[in-house]
């Protein structure tokens, strides 16, 4: 009859276990209360999916005008997909159990690389409105026409280019404040010796960066410094020995889809 005794040990151990686990499912943010989403919503494109820069994503985020005490409460949301109609469902804002202690918008990133070329009936339902966009995918761009007034959800731009294949881009700059135009000449003649050819693209928001009307890239973090747009068809990794030529004292940085960036 001993045995018996270990019973209730046991029986107090599982559920002890379980209410670890439940704690720390609660400390991890898995566990949350929905609350209504209040005031609107502004939203944007991207090509990002993941924060890393991977070739044919592409992705709407939405944040909530209204700010929280915590920045990594999300919003809750569903998709339902009819043809080429494709409802957003945006439905309300989880109220986490772990705070990020910064304040901030409730968000969601909501992924639709999957859609090829075509045009689409783009709906966003928030609190019982239907926000109604057109989204046409073309080789070249996504682009957004409101189509309802929508008021609820507005977007931040209404173009998103796509970063043609093989395109490398980046920035160099002095830290000293000189001019950088000396660096980038040897930077520009080794990246041609490679293969690099210098491209232009056309005006307009990549996501990743812009080009102007004059079709400069607006990239390089420091006034003084010079962006550049390459055709490179090998990955990046084999321009690495370009990069190591620069000191310390210069930063030159490199970014392709698929291959992420190089610097010195």
């Amino acid at each position: 009859m001993k045995p018996l005794l270990y019973i209730p040990f046991v029986f107090a151990l599982i559920i002890s276990i379980t209410s670890c686990k439940k704690e720390k499912a609660d400390q991890l943010g898995i566990q949350g209360k929905d609350e209504p989403i209040e005031g609107n919503i502004s939203a944007y494109m991207s090509p990002q999916v993941d924060y890393k820069i991977s070739n044919k994503q592409f992705s709407i985020t939405c944040k909530t005008e209204k700010g929280y005490p915590c920045s990594n409460y999300p919003i809750k949301y569903s998709i339902n997909t009819n043809g080429n109609t494709i409802s957003i469902n945006l439905e309300a804002v989880t109220i986490q159990t772990i705070c990020a202690t910064a304040f901030g918008p409730a968000h969601c990133t909501i992924p639709l690389s999957h859609l090829k070329n075509g045009i689409y009936s783009l709906i966003f339902n928030v609190r019982g409105n239907a926000n109604r966009y057109e989204l046409t995918i073309t080789d070249k761009s996504y682009q957004l026409k409101p189509i309802n007034s929508p008021k609820d959800v507005a977007f931040i731009g209404t173009e998103l280019m796509k970063v043609p294949d093989n395109t490398a881009w980046g920035y160099l700059w002095n830290h000293d404040g000189s001019n950088p135009e000396n660096s980038f000449n040897i930077f520009d003649s080794s990246l041609r010796a490679k293969g690099a050819t210098p491209k232009t693209l056309s005006e307009g928001d990549y996501g990743y960066f812009k080009i102007d009307a004059d079709g400069k890239l607006k990239i390089s973090p420091h006034s003084n410094g010079i962006s550049y747009v390459y055709t490179y068809v090998d990955s990046i990794a084999t321009l690495e020995p370009v990069m190591k030529q620069f000191p310390k004292s210069v930063s030159v940085r490199l970014s392709r889809i698929n291959d992420g960036f190089i610097k010195n």
